[in-house]
Formats: C-alpha cells, structure tokens, sequence
C-alpha cells in the first residue's frame, strides 16, 4: 500500500469517516486538519493569527495556508519517522495547497507513494447530510440522518448539531469546498496520475469495500 493517502470529497462526503476506518484497518495515522483546527479552537494560548483562523472556520470559510501547512507538515514527518502511513483528511482544500503538499512529498522523497482517493457526491446531497447530521459531544463520533438517537452508541455521549452544520454555514461550506472547488485540484492529481473516485451515494460499507479494493492494488 502507498504510505501517504489523501481523502478528497465535498463536505459530508464520508471522506472522515473512511480516512478513519483506513486509519484503523492498517494502522496509518489519520490527521484530520478538521480536527486539529477545533482543537486548536479550545486552547487559551493562540496567537492573533491562530484565532483569526478559527473565527474564519467556524464562519464557514477557508482557514489561511500557512496554519494547515504548521499544522499538517510536522506531524506527516513524525509518522513517517515511525514508519507510519499516513492518512490526510482535510487537505488539500485549494489546488495551491495541493501543489504545495506535492512540493513537500517531493522534497521528502515519497512523491510515488501517494494515492488520492475522491468519495464523490452531488452538491445536493452533501447538503442533506450536513443539515441533517449529528455529532457526539465527547468522542466526535458523527451521526448522519434526521431521526438519529440522542444520544452516542460508542461512549454514551450527547448527540448535538455541529456549530458548522447549521443551514447558512453548510451552504456557505459547499460553495468554497464543494464540487465546483474541487474541480481544480480533481484536475491536478488527474494530471499527476494519482486520483481514484469511488461512488460515496453508496452504503458506508460498499464505499469501505471499494476503497479497500483500490488500496490493496
């Protein structure tokens, strides 16, 4: 298997939870700049920049290059160091951050050990699923559909709508992540020889079951 995986797909896609299955089936470190960014989001010794970054989050907006780049570079190399694949969900967002991150595969000398998986749905349906979605407040465990329980089934956590996943913000997220913006970098990695697309309308598992077909080629 490649050692750097990278998960595109509009937002709501399942891209999150795939990279989390992958991460767990074959022991690859998952970083989610997601993630990272909400973490970041808690902390009380932000700079000005950091803070400014987490107030364009939260607004549905793009967070600035740099902040992914810190975020992601150092701990791609430290599980490489491990002899750790790595799964990145989150990134790349803009075609110039995907040039970048191949500057950077370049440079470490891993640029043929990359795959880039697209889970691939309408505009339409990734709007469904964020509106509708719910989140566990303790484990981060993501919920879709409307008639979801209360209440988390892997830690008994409280199941709540994200701060990100209410209607205007999930429409302003599609607009900058969505498939229109994807497009670019679609093209980028096509050129490259390194993108695969799987069907995300389908069932969780069938998706699982493509995209372990893909990696085990």
């Amino acid at each position: 298997m490649k050692k750097i995986i990278i998960m595109v797909g509009p937002p709501g896609s399942g891209k999150g939870t795939q990279a989390k299955k992958i991460a767990l089936k074959y022991h690859y470190q998952h970083l989610s700049t997601g993630d990272m960014l909400r973490s970041l989001a808690t902390a009380s010794n932000l700079t000005d920049v950091e803070r400014q970054a987490i107030e364009q989050m939260k607004l549905g907006n793009l967070v600035s290059d740099m902040l992914i780049y810190n975020l992601v570079f150092e701990r791609i190399e430290k599980a490489l160091l491990k002899g750790e694949g790595v799964v990145l969900d989150g990134v790349p967002r803009t075609v110039d951050q995907a040039r970048t991150l191949q500057g950077f595969f370049e440079e470490k000398k891993i640029a043929s050990e990359i795959v880039v998986l697209e889970v691939a749905i309408t505009d339409e349906e990734s709007f469904a699923r964020l509106s509708t979605r719910k989140v566990c407040n303790q484990c981060g465990e993501i919920v879709p559909g409307v008639n979801v329980a209360e209440v988390c089934v892997k830690c008994g956590g409280k199941l709540v709508v994200r701060a990100d996943d209410n209607e205007d913000i999930v429409r302003k997220r599609i607009e900058k992540q969505g498939n229109s913006a994807l497009m670019p970098i679609r093209e980028f990695y096509n050129q490259l020889g390194l993108m695969v697309s799987v069907n995300g309308l389908q069932q969780i598992a069938e998706v699982e079951a493509d995209i372990d077909l893909i990696l085990k080629k």
